[in-house]
């Protein structure tokens, strides 16, 4: 008698027959037109198309940070509410890692700091956390910097701290948007590197939202968002 395959894991991200409409005026503007998205565990996947054709609006569906006019968003096996998203930000803070444009870095705070920053969010000891902050730090190439402030960084080391505050609580899946987009071509490869290492090293499955042709290459599966349809690359 043979021995059944073991079931395969779920997808980390799934987004089904997604559709986003915005109002303008009289009219409506539908951006998503029935979009599916899969995330499998410890992959990468780029979602590469022209400005304004809904890219950070589907990954901010797949964050739980929007509400799809139409269609299931889905994190494991479990659907994202429509309603009451407020809730979902301790969940959010424990399942999900986000990497933005701008690093969002508190300027009070020292690179350390803002990394246990994740912590606090989720609810855990900073006491506990900081040992993995550390850890982290030194991973994306700040170990030697955990006392500056963000004014005392360069754009790429910003970013690299943002990485590392992104994988604090061991997320699920990382979502980055345009996270070389204030970058020089050069710093921005160094980042691209930095954030797939990273990801892989932490066991994370990454959705990287980019401009950039070669970088969406670097990533497991390429695809295109345009006039509201997801096709590969």
């Amino acid at each position: 008698m043979s021995t059944p395959a073991p079931a395969e894991p779920p997808p980390v991200l799934r987004a089904e027959g997604i559709h986003k409409s915005f109002p303008s005026g009289p009219d409506t503007i539908e951006v998503l037109r029935g979009v599916d998205c899969v995330l499998l565990p410890g992959t990468s996947l780029s979602v590469r198309g022209p400005s304004g054709g809904g890219k950070t609006t589907l990954l901010n569906i797949l964050a739980g940070l929007e509400t799809p006019t139409a269609g299931t968003a889905y994190w494991g096996e479990d659907p994202l509410p429509v309603r009451g998203l407020s809730s979902l930000a301790r969940r959010r803070a424990r399942y999900i890692g986000m990497v933005f444009q701008a690093y969002y870095l508190v300027p009070e705070l020292n690179a350390l700091e803002n990394t246990l920053l994740a912590a606090r969010i989720a609810g855990g000891s900073v006491r506990d956390a900081t040992a993995r902050a550390k850890e982290l730090l030194d991973l994306v190439g700040m170990g030697e910097r955990l006392r500056s402030h963000p004014a005392q960084l360069s754009g790429g080391e910003r970013q690299r701290v943002a990485v590392a505050r992104a994988l604090m609580n061991r997320p699920a899946a990382i979502l980055a948007d345009e996270p070389t987009g204030n970058l020089d071509e050069r710093t921005g490869e160094s980042i691209m590197e930095v954030l797939l290492n990273a990801t892989r090293e932490a066991g994370a499955s990454l959705l990287l939202v980019t401009h950039n042709r070669g970088f969406a290459a670097m990533t497991d599966k390429a695809f295109r968002l345009e006039d509201g349809h997801l096709r590969p690359l």
